[in-house]
């Protein structure tokens, strides 16, 4: 197993949630970006510049309130994970739970990017299942 095998992301989620659950929000918000900036790069390659994964706009938006320095709204950052290579219904999850955790700190803009990127992800990964099935099935 390695850092990329989905068994190891599901558990990285998981310890993230227990330490969440006991209040230690360090160490959940830790591994929950770890998993988010691992499918990212994946997908996009390394993180630097503009190249960032989710959770870094979100915190950015949660910064500026959703406004770029010259006032005008930062880009839409939904598809980001399109066709991640690691298990989508664990980043889904990842989403969702660094959101939770961003909300219980008072980041309500961070949290709520992050829930929406995570509704558009399940909406595209349940399509996409749907297209395969349906070529199957011709």
């Amino acid at each position: 197993l390695g850092p990329d095998d989905s068994n190891v992301v599901k558990t990285q989620n998981n310890l993230a949630s227990a330490y969440l659950k006991q209040g230690k929000y360090k160490q959940a918000e830790t591994l929950y970006k770890e998993v988010l900036t691992r499918a990212h790069e994946k997908e996009f390659g390394k993180v630097e510049g503009e190249n960032k994964p989710i959770w870094m706009r979100a915190e950015e938006r949660e910064e500026n309130k959703g406004k770029n320095k010259d006032g005008t709204p930062l880009p839409d950052y939904g598809s980001w994970h399109k066709a991640s290579k690691v298990d989508s219904s664990t980043v889904t999850t990842t989403l969702k739970n660094l959101g939770a955790l961003y909300r219980r700190q008072g980041k309500y803009e961070a949290a709520e990017t992050l829930e929406e990127c995570a509704m558009r992800t399940k909406k595209m990964y349940e399509k996409s299942k749907l297209l395969v099935s349906s070529q199957h099935n011709q």
